[in-house]
Parts: C-alpha cells; sequence; structure tokens
C-alpha cells in the first residue's frame, strides 16, 4: 500500500516558460520518482502517465507527432516523392541500400519511411531516353550514346517548366573528359528581360573511352550532335563552351590548343610581344576553305600556311566566336604559372643547398654565361652575314633587270636595262661582295658550332645538378622553403596536393583570389628569416607577384560580369573601361615577372572584351558547370551495376535527371539550411550590411588599389630579373651570394 506525497507544480504562461520551470524545479522529475516504487521503475511510470496523456487528450499526440516528425504519430505520413530522392541523393545510397534500410526501419518502427519506388520513378518518366551505339575504334569496343537536344528542351518546357514566362532561351553545349569517360551536356537558361527565370544542365552525350580525341568523336557522338545541333540553332541563342584542347578540337585545331588561336590566325612567335598586331578572326567558312586550299595542294602545306587547321571542324553549328572563352581553365592556368613561378625563383635563389652541389651550380652558370655570350656573338656574325647576303641579292636583281617587252626603250640587241659595261662592273663587285660573303658564313658556322658544344655542355652541367639533388635527397618537392611556403597555403586552405599534380584546383584558385595579401605576406616572412638575406630583393620580388595575383583576379572578376549590369550603359562602360586598363596591366605584369607569354591562355583574354561586347557578357555561359558533368556520373555509377549496356545508358540518364530535378534540388537547399549549425553570433555590423556585400568591396578595393599600385611600380621597375637571372649577375659580378654560414655540409 502506497503512501501519498506532494509536489509543488508550477503554473506557465508559455511553452518556454514551462520548460524553464521544468528545468529548474525538477517538479516533473520529482512526480515520476515519488510515483513509482522498487519494482515500477520511474520509465514505468512515465509510460503510464504518457499512456493516460494519450487517451485524455489525443490531439496532442498529433501536435506532438509535428514537432518530433514521426510518421507513427502523424497517422503512417510517408515522405513525398521529391524529398525521398532528395534524401537517397544526399546520401549517395544505391537502389539496393535504399531496399535495406527501408527492410530495417519497417521492422523496427513498423511504418515506412518513404514512398514506393515506382512512385521516384514516376518523377523522371517524361525522360528522353539516349540513342545507343557501340563502335570499335583503334581496336577498342567503346559504348557511347546520346539524345536529340531539341527533344530535351521541349521535355523540360512541357514537364518541370510548363506554363513558366519567359522571353528567351539561351542553349549552351560543352564537353569535357574525365573519369575514363567523355561527357557532354547542355545548359538551357530562360530569361524574362534581363533576369533567369530557371536554369537546368542535362547531359546529352557520353563515351566510355580512356581518351577523347578527334577520330573517337567523330566516329560515335559529334555527327548526330552536329545535326542535333543545327536543328536547333536557329530556333535560340546557341553558344559552346569547354578548355581549349576541346574546343580546338572541335573546330578542326586537332592537338593545337597550346600553339595557335582558335579565334584569330597569330601564333605564339608573333602574340608573345606586347605590341603585336591583331590577327584575322577566324570563321568556319575560312577554315574550311584553308582545309580545302591545303589539302588540294594549292596552297603549300607547311605550318605557316595551316595555321593549326588540321581537320574539318566536328560542330558545324558553332563558329569560332561562339566558343566562349574558357575563363576558369585560364584562371587556373595563370595562378598556377605564377606561382610555380615564385617557387622556382625561391629554388633558384633562397633554397640553402650543399656544397658539392653550390660548386655544381656554379659550374652551370659559368656554362650559361658562356652560352650567351656566344649567341650574342652568333647573332651580330649572323647580321653581318645577312647584310652581305642581302646585298648580293640586290646587286644580282640589278644587274639582271631587264626592260619589260613592249616598252619603246627596250633595245634589239639586248634585253637588259643596263649596258654591258655596267653590268660587269655589277658581277665585279658582286664576286668581291662573295668572297667576302663566304668567308663570313664560314665564320658563322664556325660560331653556330661553338653554341652548339655549348648548348651540350650546359645540359651536362644542369644534369649534374640534377645528379647532386639526389644524391643529397633534395628535390625539389623536398626543398625546405617549398615545404615552409606550401604549409602556408595549407593554412589557409589551399591544398597544392589535392589533385592535377600538385596544380591549383579551381575552389584553391578562388581562396588565393581572396587571401593573396595575407599568403604573399607570409610567404615574404619565410623567405626574410630563411632566405638569402637581401631583404629589398625579396621585397620587391613578393610585392611584385602580390600585385600579378591581384590584378589577375580583378580581370577575371570583370569577365564574370552578369548580362543584367552589362545591359545597363553606366555599369557596362564602367566595366569595359576598368578592362581596358587592367589587361594590358596584366600582361605587363606577365612579360615583367618574367612569366611565359606564349602561352594561348595569356593570349586569349586579348579577345575577352570583343567577346564581352559581343554577347552582352559571357558570366552565365562560363564553364564551370561542365566540370561537375563526371561527378554526376560517378554518382548515379556507384548506386547501380547493370551488364546491359543499353539499360546502362536509361539508368544513367534517369538517375541524372532525377537527381537535378528544381524541386529536389530546392528540398536538398532547404534542408541545408534548417540544419545549418551557427557557431557564433553575426556581429550587428555584419547583420545589417551583409557579410558576402563587406568582403566584395574589401576586395574591390583591394584589386583597384592593386591597379594603381602596379603602374607605379612598372614605371620605377620596368623588368624583373628571374631568380636565375639574378644568379647569373650575381656571378658575372664575381659575388658568391651562399656564404658558408648558409652552406649545409
Amino acid at each position: 500500500m502506497g503512501g501519498i506525497n506532494y509536489v509543488k507544480v508550477p503554473v506557465s504562461s508559455s511553452d518556454s516558460r514551462f520548460r524553464k520551470n521544468a528545468k529548474k524545479l525538477q517538479w516533473i522529475q520529482q512526480i515520476l520518482k515519488t510515483a513509482g516504487s522498487n519494482e515500477f521503475s520511474e520509465d514505468d511510470v512515465a509510460v503510464c502517465i504518457m499512456m493516460f496523456l494519450v487517451d485524455r487528450h489525443p490531439e496532442a499526440l498529433v501536435a506532438l507527432g509535428q514537432k518530433l516528425k514521426i510518421p507513427e504519430l502523424l497517422a503512417d505520413k510517408r515522405m513525398d516523392p521529391f524529398t525521398a530522392a532528395s534524401m537517397w541523393n544526399e546520401a549517395n545510397v544505391p537502389l539496393r541500400g535504399q531496399r535495406a534500410i527501408k527492410r530495417y526501419v519497417y521492422t523496427y518502427f513498423g511504418f515506412w519511411l518513404t514512398p514506393a519506388e515506382h512512385h521516384i520513378s514516376a518523377i523522371t518518366d517524361h525522360h528522353v531516353e539516349p540513342i545507343h551505339g557501340e563502335s570499335i575504334i583503334e581496336e577498342k569496343m567503346l559504348s557511347w550514346w546520346y539524345k536529340n537536344i531539341d527533344d530535351v528542351v521541349k521535355t523540360l518546357l512541357d514537364n518541370e517548366w510548363y506554363g513558366l514566362d519567359f522571353n528567351d532561351i539561351d542553349v549552351v553545349f560543352g564537353g569535357d573528359h574525365g573519369q575514363g569517360v567523355f561527357g557532354a551536356a547542355v545548359k538551357i537558361i530562360l530569361w524574362k528581360g534581363d533576369n533567369i527565370v530557371r536554369k537546368a544542365v542535362e547531359k546529352i552525350g557520353h563515351i566510355d573511352s580512356d581518351k577523347d580525341n578527334y577520330t573517337i568523336l567523330n566516329e560515335t557522338i559529334a555527327p548526330f550532335l552536329n545535326t542535333s545541333l543545327q536543328y536547333i540553332k536557329d530556333k535560340v541563342l546557341f553558344l559552346g563552351v569547354g578548355d581549349l584542347k576541346f574546343v580546338s578540337m572541335s573546330l578542326g585545331k586537332v592537338n593545337m590548343d597550346s600553339h595557335w588561336c582558335h579565334l584569330c590566325d597569330l601564333s605564339p612567335n608573333e602574340w608573345m610581344n606586347l605590341d603585336h598586331s591583331e590577327g584575322n578572326n577566324w570563321t568556319l567558312a575560312g577554315i574550311e576553305a584553308l582545309v580545302m586550299a591545303l589539302d588540294t595542294k594549292i596552297i603549300k602545306d607547311t605550318p605557316a600556311n595551316r595555321k593549326g587547321c588540321v581537320r574539318e571542324p566536328l560542330f558545324g553549328a558553332l563558329e569560332p566566336w561562339d566558343w566562349i572563352i574558357p575563363c576558369l581553365h585560364v584562371m587556373m592556368g595563370a595562378m598556377n604559372d605564377a606561382f610555380a613561378g615564385l617557387v622556382l625563383y625561391v629554388e633558384q635563389r633562397h633554397e640553402c643547398i650543399s656544397l658539392e652541389e653550390n660548386e655544381a651550380r656554379r659550374f652551370y652558370w659559368k656554362e650559361l654565361i658562356k652560352l650567351d655570350d656566344a649567341i650574342h656573338i652568333y647573332n651580330a656574325c649572323k647580321g653581318v652575314y645577312e647584310h652581305y647576303d642581302a646585298e648580293i641579292k640586290k646587286l644580282r636583281r640589278t644587274k639582271e633587270q631587264r626592260v619589260r617587252r613592249g616598252n619603246r626603250n627596250r633595245s634589239k640587241a639586248s634585253p637588259f636595262l643596263h649596258s654591258k659595261e655596267a653590268r660587269d662592273a655589277y658581277a665585279a663587285q658582286i664576286k668581291l661582295m662573295s668572297s667576302e660573303a663566304t668567308s663570313k658564313r664560314n665564320s658563322l658556322n664556325e660560331k653556330a658550332q661553338a653554341v652548339k658544344i655549348l648548348r651540350a655542355s650546359v645540359k651536362l652541367a644542369k644534369n649534374e645538378v640534377g645528379k647532386v639533388q639526389k644524391k643529397d635527397g633534395r628535390e625539389v618537392s623536398n626543398s625546405q622553403l617549398r615545404q615552409k611556403m606550401d604549409k602556408c597555403l595549407k593554412d589557409h586552405g589551399v591544398d597544392r596536393g589535392a589533385s592535377h599534380g600538385g596544380d591549383f584546383t579551381g575552389v584553391a584558385c578562388l581562396i588565393l583570389e581572396e587571401r593573396v595579401d595575407d599568403i604573399i605576406e607570409e610567404i615574404e616572412t619565410i623567405l626574410l628569416d630563411y632566405g638569402n638575406g637581401k631583404q629589398e630583393e625579396i621585397k620587391q620580388v613578393c610585392k611584385s607577384y602580390r600585385l600579378h595575383f591581384l590584378l589577375s583576379s580583378h580581370m577575371f572578376s570583370l569577365a564574370r560580369t552578369s548580362r543584367t549590369d552589362m545591359r545597363d550603359p553606366i555599369t557596362r562602360a564602367t566595366i569595359l573601361s576598368q578592362l581596358k586598363e587592367v589587361i594590358p596591366l596584366v600582361f605587363k605584369s606577365t612579360e615583367r615577372m618574367p612569366l611565359s607569354m606564349r602561352t594561348p591562355k595569356r593570349h586569349i583574354m586579348e579577345h575577352l572584351i570583343t567577346m564581352m561586347e559581343m554577347h552582352d557578357g559571357i558570366a552565365e555561359y562560363l564553364e564551370d558547370w561542365v566540370e561537375h558533368i563526371h561527378q554526376r556520373y560517378i554518382n548515379s555509377k556507384s548506386r547501380g551495376k547493370m551488364r546491359d549496356l543499353v539499360k546502362i545508358a536509361n539508368y544513367h540518364s534517369r538517375v541524372d535527371k532525377l537527381y537535378h530535378n528544381p524541386k529536389i534540388l530546392k528540398i536538398k537547399e532547404e534542408v541545408r539550411i534548417k540544419r545549418e549549425r551557427v557557431f557564433k553570433k553575426e556581429s550587428s555590423y555584419f547583420k545589417g550590411n551583409g557579410r558576402k556585400n563587406l568582403q566584395q568591396e574589401a576586395r574591390r578595393g583591394r584589386r583597384l588599389q592593386a591597379v594603381v599600385e602596379a603602374r607605379v611600380l612598372f614605371a620605377e621597375t620596368p623588368q624583373l630579373e628571374s631568380g636565375l637571372g639574378l644568379n647569373l649577375v650575381d656571378e658575372r659580378a664575381g659575388i658568391d651570394n651562399m656564404t658558408e654560414a648558409r652552406v649545409r655540409v
């Protein structure tokens, strides 16, 4: 027989007050403790109380279910198909795994968590089925499939985008190779005025191949996609995008992406000079006509005449200027080249080395100096010989000059313009100069042989440096200063070892772009502490690289100006004015560092302003989305494994369509925002102004300041010597910069 205990129950005016009172006064815990006994535990009491409450207040059960999101309390309410699909996609669970999870949940809780599979599959019942094919190319069987672009666009408009109000449609075609497959996709954009109503990316082509050369594309999906492109081009604005290799190959410039520009007919030898003349813009008709003339021997087939035009274009629907400049790849190339230049400077100028390597390096530098002097002598001798040769040719032309037939001054006895005496005098002069020219040519050959011998000697000396480094176990990747620089980058979230063999990825470039001031400042401190002790040199080099990164960042930021801004006359004029100012500064900085001026990725930015004017900005068409094609394929590949190639193609197409449904993407974003944890309260300053906006303004201010600083620096120091150049200057002056205090024996 139990006794009676009294518990003081506080009065609460709200849910929060009730929870505070329960926590502070512990009155609910007192009820659980006093209502039970040794045989009747607190858990038993809690169950009885809950059963009593459910029996007396059944409507509270539904409210509790809504708060706890328990389907059993919500009358067995399941997830809708879109939420379930979003969950499986986020978790990257294959179909077999989904079925196992659902079985266990049902067995344990007694309810189905998600809808039946056919409800989720019904979301993609309208998808465009791929057309599958197989081809034997280079003794390999390749599986491939494609979709008609027109059908893809119509399906979107009739289903996901049904009833939307829009004015224009833009379709951007792109392709890329990665993860052992080639993928082609389209980005479809709906516009209402200058605002984007909807956009979607859908894969339209696939090849299971380890490489993506011209032959493979031409014998698989390219002809079908080209027909589809030709059909849709007359209906919408159609553009193309991809890395330079894919773009050049699509235009028939196979393996010429590092040798010729795909927008104009200039070569690296022509565009490497800052004051070069503009090239002639390419058109498809021009490329096809040139290829035809070369193949039919109308024009002599030389590299200079061919200008990189090796084959006929793969996609006749896209003119060269319809291919958008791949700013992401250009930015990655520019950032990697610049940082590689800084690393090379550190390696050549500051890295602590052994005594043996010091001697090997000094011998290498001396051989380089000899080679440099020999080349100067050779060029001077060559200039003299070419002068003699040109004069001899000029005298011969004068001597053999004839009177035009039909001219009344023409003599019947002699057709020559000059008399026999004059021609004999010319002959004597030619003989004398030919003798001198022969002597000069022999001397030139001797100089050329000397240069050849010195080049071989330099190569051997350089190899000897490498052997000593390998012997000491101090290869470039193991250098102490480089490791410190890599650690500095990693501390800022830039991991050079993440991919691309140590190169920066796109994300790493964006981080570097944002934090370049702090990163270069820390690298400068490292060099001042552990370098060669030349403070002025270190500060000037680090300042030059900091400005180069900021100028490049400014250029790429302006390249991403939206169409909305480009169609505003004032903003458009401001953006183009800033581009006309910063692009020459970037090129001057590249030449000054000195970095390579021959790369097509640098030259192609000369066409940026023209392309932005032509398309009212290119931000919406850039290739970022193309890089995600392979990630999408790998995700879908991991969820289903089949042997039937046609079923595989259809499955990948459905999964790609399903997990990029606008509703599913929206649900994923909503879940992410709801469950996002806020670790520290945002200050009122950021809350009122917007943290991102303030950060963007700060970056914009640093970039504009860099333009001003660069003009001053370039005027004061037009040229910056490389690390090797500085070493050669010191060696010529007889200065030994590697003192015994720095040498590691």
